[in-house]
């Protein structure tokens, strides 16, 4: 099942030297368990060669008004 959702991004925490966490409010209803994947949209002016959508993970459980995704940073390609 697809469901739609726009989702309020609130900050990132720095987790190891190249992983973040991105915390954002968690929409009304939305359920989830961790390591579940979801798929987001996110838009930009420039995408690069993958375009505007990205995999996360879903990091920890699901609980009270947040939504936490996990994010890897890899080396620039050239």
């Amino acid at each position: 099942m697809s469901m739609n959702y726009k989702i309020k991004f609130i900050k990132k925490t720095q987790v190891s030297i190249d992983a973040w966490d991105l915390h954002f409010e968690k929409p009304e209803g939305f359920k989830y368990k961790s390591g579940q994947f979801i798929q987001v949209n996110i838009p930009q002016q420039h995408p690069d060669d993958r375009g505007q959508k990205r995999w996360f993970t879903l990091s920890k459980m699901c609980i009270r008004d947040s939504l936490y995704l996990d994010c890897l940073q890899y080396p620039q390609r050239h």
